[in-house]
């Protein structure tokens, strides 16, 4: 249930509020602390592009 919560949050702050720093700390909970986690691809490709990384 955390790694709903997070990934929730990070789509709010992301698509909603504007603020791509804090989506960027939900995403990277989500990456370090559940990798086993349905949203864990997702979270992996908008963490990289909130970061800037050039994706295939």
């Amino acid at each position: 249930m955390a790694d709903d919560a997070h990934f929730a949050l990070a789509e709010l702050y992301r698509n909603k509020m504007n603020q791509p720093e804090k989506a960027k700390s939900h995403y990277e909970k989500i990456i370090y602390n559940y990798q086993d986690s349905y949203y864990f691809p997702q979270a992996r490709k908008n963490f990289r592009i909130l970061r800037g990384d050039a994706l295939n």
